[in-house]
């Protein structure tokens, strides 16, 4: 009883609303605020991967999202006027406890597109049979800032128009697989590594304590480098730490997390983090350079 409580209040209702998943399905849960312009190509995307389950929670919105959604018949719709910030992490883990526990869950941001290996061609449902298959408990992935040709103030944007038509352009080199600075390097352990790099630190961070020497480059390009696995054994990580202190200093001091775990099969016990997207302790995980997110988090629309 204390969790429907909890529930009801952080959702601002009464019962919590019925909601069944089919076996085999992914669900998508997402936080939104004010995203009816994005939203038509969003779940046309997400369709298309073979997702029927939505699971939205919108923050209040009022240029229309409410409507858009409601006449979805594929979207739960939770409403709350909660703060974003406070509230995030607990609404996405209320929500996978009391309607997701054992299913696979996908926490996509309405700016971001998934993809993986085969895509367009294999399904979602068919990615989740194979990481079933092999024991995989969830999948990490590469975020990539997707851009137009041209000065982003002079983009058009209308509903329902293709994010990846819109915004074609992407760095394809200039990322690294490193462990996490400082605290977090040593609280979480998995994923073991993150990626750091891409369009977001090459136009906005630059600053570093020294300037970058030969060695930097030479574990950047071979230990470091995007494709690289992380070691799994406890010696391991700690020659991993130990190399990666070598050159720290010489990588931007503020540094964007380009990363994520967005595909999960959900258990309870499972908590999110502020800062990282989910503590995964203990759980087996599969990685793929080719997975991503796509992020249109540069794209200005108007």
């Amino acid at each position: 009883m204390a969790k429907v409580k909890e529930f009801c209040e952080a959702f601002e209702c009464s019962n919590p609303p019925p909601y069944q998943v089919e076996e085999g399905s992914v669900t998508a849960v997402v936080l939104a605020y004010n995203e009816a312009l994005r939203f038509p190509y969003f779940l046309d995307h997400y369709r298309s991967l073979g997702i029927s389950n939505f699971i939205v929670v919108d923050n209040n919105s009022d240029d229309g999202t409410d409507a858009l959604l409601e006449a979805a018949s594929d979207v739960l719709v939770l409403r709350t006027g909660k703060p974003y910030r406070e509230h995030k992490s607990n609404w996405r883990q209320l929500i996978c406890d009391r309607y997701l526990n054992g299913k696979w869950v996908i926490f996509p941001d309405v700016d971001e597109l998934f993809v993986y290996p085969r895509w367009p061609e294999v399904k979602i449902h068919e990615l989740t049979a194979y990481l079933d298959h092999y024991g995989y408990e969830c999948m990490f992935s590469t975020m990539v800032d997707m851009y137009p040709n041209g000065p982003i103030q002079d983009l058009k944007y209308q509903a329902g128009d293709s994010f990846l038509e819109t915004c074609p352009y992407f760095d394809g080199s200039g990322y690294r697989h490193v462990p996490l600075k400082g605290a977090g390097g040593r609280e979480f352990n998995t994923p073991k590594r993150h990626v750091f790099g891409g369009a977001r630190e090459r136009l906005f961070h630059h600053r570093s304590k020294r300037k970058p020497h030969i060695l930097d480059a030479i574990l950047l390009s071979t230990v470091f480098r995007l494709q690289s696995k992380a070691p799994n054994s406890p010696l391991g990580r700690y020659f991993d730490r130990r190399l990666f202190k070598l050159i720290k200093d010489g990588l931007p001091g503020v540094d964007p997390l380009m990363s994520k775990v967005p595909l999960i099969k959900w258990r309870s016990g499972l908590t999110f983090q502020e800062v990282f997207t989910i503590l995964l302790k203990k759980l087996r995980w599969h990685l793929t350079g080719a997975l991503c997110f796509i992020s249109n988090t540069l794209m200005t629309l108007v």
